[in-house]
């Protein structure tokens, strides 16, 4: 989740509803990217797939884009 609420409140909602991560405005896009990138790599962990993000080279997702 990308929000500008910050009590503790919002983060546990937003988690508990199934949120991977909760970011607060405003964010650095470094920031953002590397987040981005550990749930990729997470993600391929998790699922034993190593060649994922290797096969499909970039992945696209409108405005965000990795590769």
């Amino acid at each position: 989740m990308v929000t500008a609420r910050i009590e503790d409140i919002d983060k546990i909602r937003g988690l508990v509803l199934g949120a991977d991560d909760y970011i607060t405005k405003p964010f650095s896009i470094a920031k953002l990217v590397a987040k981005v990138k550990s749930h990729i790599t997470r993600y391929t962990r998790l699922t034993k797939n190593s060649n994922t993000t290797k096969e499909m080279g970039e992945l696209d997702f409108g405005y965000l884009r990795y590769s």
